[in-house]
């Protein structure tokens, strides 16, 4: 095989890659249509889970203040009366 019937297999090779390319083009725009709005759908669901945490979180920190404050009051009850 000589070096012109390399470049024969790589021109013939590169042109069915480029009729793929043609002939499926429709169907990966499609594919990355449908993947750009599936990825919208999971990135609402996971603020809307994480919205739906907020009250949660809310309640945590104020349990977790509460705790501080407690904590704080018996730390200098006990600071006076050494």
């Amino acid at each position: 095989m000589d070096y012109s019937d390399t470049r024969l297999g790589i021109k013939k090779f590169a042109s069915t890659l480029k009729s793929f390319d043609i002939e499926f083009q429709p169907f990966i725009e499609e594919i990355n249509t449908k993947e750009g709005v599936i990825r919208e759908f999971a990135d609402a669901a996971t603020m809307e889970r994480i919205r739906s945490m907020a009250p949660h979180v809310v309640l945590v920190n104020k349990a977790k203040s509460n705790a501080n404050i407690q904590i704080s009051k018996e730390f200098f009850r006990i600071l006076r009366q050494t």
